[in-house]
């Protein structure tokens, strides 16, 4: 079977590639606010890639708000995407080559009928350190043709450049009084740039969905909670939001590891001698600066990401939530079922309870770590309890954003995707990120969604798009999704078949409420 299963793989593959790479396209421009465009048109998408958002965040603009871009009345080139933001590799200390300071750029598809059409933003995950909007997971035509809708992708300052506080930085502009965040300014002028050019693609204003996928759906979630922001959008979607699970940096931590950043830079005197020697180093040595964490969200090293900077995020995200102060949109929320799984894959460091410990150590205060220990005692392996822990963080903060969501009055709709990817090769469930060939109709990493598998992507792309065009999800021939509702805590299973589940990990989410209260 695992062969025959392999052959098939191959044969779609290569039919797939048969038929997208005999397709032609023909020139075709654009005339928008901020000037002309000249894109690629196919038979049922028009496609530009590429387009400057904002100045380039270099020289004197690094560690600034983005600054809207110039126009480009003359004619411009939307033929390919703008490299991604400066990173290092997934897992190495090397920088991607491919990777770049000048990286504000995004993408647009939009289908090729009468509009006005929704528009879709999608801000990339990945920890709020790789990825981008050049990724082959993230090309929009096909989730663009399955709903007749706008796709817009777009890169956004990542890591020390993205995310950074110092206090000179706060100091230096009266007019922002805040630092770190950049990344999520970078995403809300986005917001902005389709506001202003949208009509002109055939794209309606009035109804715009942001969405992404873990750190993507974390920034969607603050998104959700920062005054700038609200008004720019008017429904949103969460894939593995991790936005309530932990406690955000609050300023005084932030710019404390802005201290770090300035001294590993050999950055010393007063506040304009500082910040003259951090922007006058090459974007790969702030990268390189200081270590990331070795897995990414744990293991020694630093992390960067949204900082309560009592601007952009006015406090911790658990309070303004349960404050009511979310954005007054529909939302759909979920996580999946093994999200656990590709953080442990290639680590062998958690084999006893000690190592559980240590690795909870670095997560939660010590009352947590122990509470946690009661709680998920280790039944077969230590890393086999650790996946279940780090699982039920996830599926356990879409439960919470869309309780008190909810509690607000407003609609949220809560999955839970269920869909084991690819076992025959990977082996890990449905593991996080396993829904995003769902929603984009790609290949993951080479892997297409298989024949078996097309109802569920057609079931999620309705979702997700019918949304985007009438602020609920519900439509065609779907099951009826309801918006989530704490007494029966009923989620749409996404799965074969798709199907309402009742008190999804209810126990362990009740658990974690107990541990994170605002």
């Amino acid at each position: 079977m695992r062969s025959l299963n392999a052959f098939n793989v191959v044969s779609f593959l290569f039919l797939a590639c048969l038929s997208a790479c005999t397709e032609s396209s023909t020139p075709v421009d654009r005339i928008l606010p901020d000037g002309l465009l000249h894109g690629l048109a196919y038979t049922d998408t028009e496609v530009f890639k590429g387009i400057p958002y904002a100045e380039p965040p270099t020289g004197a603009l690094r560690w600034k708000p983005p600054v809207k871009n110039v126009s480009y009345p003359t004619g411009r080139d939307a033929l390919a995407s703008g490299p991604i933001c400066s990173q290092r590799k997934l897992g190495e200390s090397t920088i991607d080559s491919t990777s770049s300071e000048d990286c504000l750029y995004l993408n647009v598809w939009l289908p090729r009928q009468p509009g006005p059409s929704p528009v879709m933003i999608y801000f990339p995950g990945g920890a709020y350190v790789i990825g981008g909007a050049a990724e082959p997971e993230f090309d929009g035509r096909k989730l663009s043709k399955a709903g007749h809708v706008i796709v817009v992708v777009a890169s956004y300052r990542l890591g020390p450049l993205g995310f950074a506080s110092h206090k000179a930085l706060a100091s230096e502009d009266p007019a922002h009084p805040s630092s770190g965040n950049y990344g999520l300014l970078d995403q809300r002028e986005v917001m902005r740039w389709v506001h202003r050019n949208i009509s002109e693609l055939g794209g309606d204003a009035s109804r715009i969905t942001i969405f992404g996928e873990s750190a993507g759906a974390g920034s969607v979630c603050v998104h959700t909670l920062s005054p700038g922001s609200k008004g720019l959008f008017t429904s949103a979607i969460m894939e593995s939001p991790p936005c309530t699970a932990y406690p955000f940096p609050d300023r005084a931590k932030s710019e404390a590891q802005g201290e770090q950043l300035a001294t590993a830079l050999g950055c010393s005197g007063d506040d304009a001698s500082v910040l003259s020697c951090m922007r006058a180093h090459t974007s790969d040595e702030v990268i390189k600066a200081l270590p990331l964490k070795t897995h990414i969200i744990y293991g020694p090293g630093v992390d960067w990401g949204p900082v309560v900077d009592g601007d952009v995020l006015p406090d911790q995200p658990l309070t303004l939530l349960a404050h009511g102060d979310s954005a007054d949109v529909p939302i759909i929320v979920g996580s999946n079922a093994d999200e656990g799984t590709l953080f442990f894959a290639e680590n062998d460091s958690i084999n006893t309870e000690a190592d559980l410990r240590s690795l909870l150590g670095e997560l939660f205060p010590p009352a947590t770590v122990e509470a946690t220990i009661a709680h998920y005692p280790i039944t077969s392996s230590a890393k086999g309890t650790a996946n279940h822990i780090l699982g039920d963080i996830f599926v356990c903060d879409a439960r919470r954003i869309a309780r008190y969501h909810g509690a607000a009055g407003r609609r949220a709709y809560r999955y839970y995707f269920a869909r084991a990817f690819f076992d025959i090769i990977l082996d890990l469930g449905s593991f996080h990120g396993a829904e995003l060939p769902f929603v984009f109709g790609n290949a993951l990493k080479g892997l297409p969604v298989l024949l078996i598998g097309r109802p569920l992507r057609d079931a999620i792309q309705g979702y997700w798009t019918t949304l985007a065009a009438a602020g609920d999800p519900n439509g065609g021939n779907r099951p009826m999704w309801s918006p989530y509702d704490p007494a029966s805590d009923i989620s749409m299973r996404l799965d074969l078949p798709v199907a309402a589940a009742k008190g999804v990990r209810a126990a362990d989410c009740d658990f974690w409420d107990t541990q994170r209260t605002p």
